[in-house]
């Protein structure tokens, strides 16, 4: 399940996204926010939240679009504050 994760993911938020457009109204697309709950950590450093957008990774600052986003919340944190 966590190795297709991302994958699967970009796939879901792409086809809501593309199922919006109406024959060439792309001005009129709306924003589209994906929200995920975690259960497994999904990057090294564990946080709560994590918010995706497309960017320019040589500029971070450059964002794409802000059309798309995904955000994930992590459960894994609140495990560990549970067994402490």
């Amino acid at each position: 399940m966590k190795n297709f994760f991302k994958r699967r993911n970009q796939l879901y938020i792409s086809r809501e996204f593309s199922n919006s457009a109406n024959e060439g109204k792309f001005r009129f697309l709306k924003e589209h926010i994906q929200i995920n709950i975690l259960g497994f950590k999904f990057c090294e450093n564990v946080k709560i939240t994590r918010k995706f957008n497309i960017i320019d990774k040589t500029d971070i600052k450059c964002e794409y679009s802000q059309c798309i986003k995904i955000i994930n919340i992590s459960l894994v944190p609140f495990r560990k504050i549970k067994k402490d």
